[in-house]
């Protein structure tokens, strides 16, 4: 945990997702799939993973009623500092892993929108889970966002690409052999469709859908912020309709689960 709190301490969340047209059309995309999967008007709405609050606030100034939790204090200061803090309903500092500050069946809806891409041990995982479902009523809906494994082999692929030793070149492109397993690059942890589809499998939830947020964003950045505004809305058109397609979730880069638990 301090190797995240510290990798997000000095890094500008607040910044990730509005720094480029690129980067802020998994807003948008996100943001469509949780108007068309929840009904947003008065849900009681957990945001465990929330970061420095881009979704928890745009979220509860569309009704809902948010609280908004991260892992990094810092992240939490800025929520709180917020010119629209007073939006949500409550704003803290602390783990997914341990959400035993609320009590069972408190939320309509649990977002988890990080902790699965930063535990790289699978019993922090199953924890993690079980805790968004335990505060969770029955009927009600998780949204877990995941990182492909192809985004971390081909970021990877990009160091070696740019890595003048030829001995590390090697040796990185070697490690791409694996680029079809799970991925693990430093405080991340690449999933494969196949794992992401398997929670259905193994907790007590239905799939409602399994989505691309994010498309193949180190093919296509470039093009994507020098398009003008009518190309660009174009884009995001495009990446809507198709973001629930098979294959789309196949090549992404940032996905969203969306399940609703069952008992």
């Amino acid at each position: 945990m301090n190797d995240i709190i510290s990798y997000y301490t000095n890094y500008a969340e607040e910044d990730r997702l509005f720094s480029s047209r690129c980067q802020y059309s998994e807003f948008l995309v996100t943001m469509h799939l949780l108007r068309k999967y929840i009904s947003l008007e008065n849900s009681n709405i957990l945001d465990c993973c929330a970061g420095t609050g881009a979704y928890a606030f745009s979220l509860a100034k569309e009704g809902a009623s948010v609280t908004a939790g991260d892992l990094v204090p810092v992240n939490t200061e800025k929520m709180k500092q917020h010119p629209n803090a007073s939006l949500l309903k409550e704003i803290y500092t602390g783990s997914a892993l341990d959400l035993s500050r609320f009590a069972d069946d408190s939320f309509d809806v649990v977002l988890c929108m990080g902790a699965l891409y930063h535990l790289l041990d699978a019993k922090d995982r199953d924890i993690c889970i079980r805790e968004c479902l335990r505060v969770l009523r029955p009927d009600g809906i998780l949204v877990c966002a995941w990182e492909s494994h192809l985004s971390l082999a081909l970021g990877r692929h990009l160091i070696a690409i740019r890595q003048t030793d030829s001995a590390l070149r090697r040796k990185v492109l070697q490690d791409l052999d694996d680029c079809c397993k799970t991925q693990i690059r430093d405080i991340f942890y690449g999933m494969t469709p196949e794992e992401v589809e398997s929670i259905a499998e193994h907790y007590p939830v239905e799939r409602v859908t399994n989505a691309s947020t994010y498309a193949a964003l180190y093919l296509v950045s470039t093009f994507v912020d020098d398009y003008t505004d009518d190309e660009y809305n174009e884009y995001i058109r495009c990446l809507i309709e198709t973001c629930e397609d098979d294959l789309a979730v196949k090549y992404a880069m940032h996905g969203l689960y969306i399940c609703r638990k069952t008992v």
